[in-house]
């Protein structure tokens, strides 16, 4: 937080969203209650908003993006992993000058991350790293389209002040 004061700069906020899917229920009705599978018609939320900080400084773009799907892709791993937005990062960071970028989890419970088997054309879970980068950038080539100049974010106008008070709280 102390550097983050540091280096506070004036900044253009704009806000947009899109639609995107790379994940869908994972609940799937059955004869006797509910079995662990890809449900195409099961519910799943595709907005995915965006939020932009445009500044003078480094970095000069903040992208803020929100998706509601279980960052769960990788499989069984003894190891600590970015997962999807990781790799949504990554090509954001890639493409986008001078750019940090940051992933918000929304409310996606029963969503987890699938890909289509090119062979059966059944949808699977990803449990590899190889699908879930994949299911990374196609999230972030759809914010890429987003915030493009096909289809501009839209400007917010308030005025935001920021201050750090410090004092002691007795309990």
């Amino acid at each position: 937080a102390d550097e983050a004061v540091k280096n506070l700069a004036p900044a253009e906020v704009a806000y947009g969203s899109c639609d995107v899917q790379i994940g869908m229920c994972r609940r799937m009705p059955a004869d006797k209650g509910v079995r662990w599978a890809a449900n195409p018609t099961g519910s799943y939320d595709r907005h995915t908003p965006i939020l932009r900080v445009r500044r003078d400084i480094s970095p000069r773009q903040v992208v803020v993006v929100g998706h509601a799907c279980h960052p769960t892709s990788m499989g069984k791993l003894n190891q600590w992993s970015a997962d999807y937005p990781g790799a949504m990062r990554r090509k954001l960071q890639t493409d986008l000058d001078d750019c940090r970028a940051m992933f918000v989890n929304g409310c996606g419970g029963d969503a987890k991350v699938v890909y289509q088997d090119p062979a059966t054309k059944k949808y699977e879970f990803a449990a590899s790293l190889e699908t879930s980068h994949l299911a990374g950038r196609k999230l972030a080539d759809a914010v890429l389209e987003h915030i493009g100049d096909k289809q501009p974010l839209e400007p917010l106008d308030a005025k935001l002040s920021a201050a750090l008070v410090r004092g002691t709280l007795s309990l």
